[in-house]
């Protein structure tokens, strides 16, 4: 499922490149194919090197809020659920919580995933209270963007 997720999201987010792309930004495009081939052969150790490259690369080139950083972080996160990193993966969560939040607002229901697997993570770690707030959080998002009987929420 994890991998379904990753691919889905590479290919629905992977902006094609352009003429004007810098030769870094194809570098980090790149990157981000050889790693993801890395993560669906399940090589973890592998793939985080190169997955950290093509972060570091579009948070020094592309603007604070532009969706590939985004997209890398969520990236960074499956690799490290992979390596069972729970703290680090818990850690890129809280980034890509922050970075999510400057761009879309407080309540927007685009947090609810980040929301949901925080608390997931939360819960492992024995803080029920934390993971208790973020599904709440998570819910409220929904409700809000939906209605109570909607069946996201």
């Amino acid at each position: 499922m994890k991998l379904l997720t990753i691919l889905c999201v590479s290919l629905f987010l992977t902006v094609p490149l352009t003429s004007q792309e810098s030769p870094e930004l194809k570098e980090a495009s790149d990157l981000t194919q050889a790693f993801l081939k890395l993560v669906n052969e399940q090589k973890y150790d592998q793939a985080l090197p190169l997955a950290k490259r093509a972060l570091e690369i579009r948070q020094r080139l592309l603007p604070r809020d532009d969706p590939a950083i985004g997209n890398s972080l969520i990236y960074l996160v499956h690799i490290y659920d992979g390596k069972r990193d729970y703290g680090k993966a818990k850690e890129t969560l809280l980034r890509l919580l922050q970075y999510q939040t400057e761009r879309f607002g407080t309540d927007n229901v685009k947090l609810a995933p980040t929301l949901e697997r925080l608390a997931v993570l939360y819960y492992r770690d024995g803080d029920k209270s934390k993971a208790e707030d973020a599904y709440k959080r998570s819910l409220a998002a929904k409700e809000k963007e939906y209605g109570m009987d909607h069946v996201e929420v």
